[in-house]
């Protein structure tokens, strides 16, 4: 009985012990995302207010959307 008991409590901590580095590896997970997402956004602001120019120079308002990473624009005039 004893060696039961002994082999359900190993069982046990060796569960406990997988799902704590489950949770480690997603949260790594989710932070590699986080820095992948900054560095990419990053790289594309700079492209973005690129167009932003180009665009209102040939008529186009370009005003942020509510959300920050989503760009909306409103046609005013276009000249060709």
């Amino acid at each position: 009985m004893l060696d039961f008991s002994r082999i359900t409590r190993q069982t046990i901590t060796a569960k406990m012990h997988y799902l704590d580095l489950c949770a480690r590896e997603h949260q790594l997970m989710g932070l590699i995302v986080k820095d992948e997402t900054e560095e990419l956004c990053s790289e594309t602001d700079p492209q973005i207010e690129g167009c932003n120019d180009r665009l209102t120079v040939r008529g186009v308002t370009v005003r942020p959307h509510d959300s920050s990473t989503h760009r909306m624009l409103e046609l005013s005039r276009i000249t060709r």
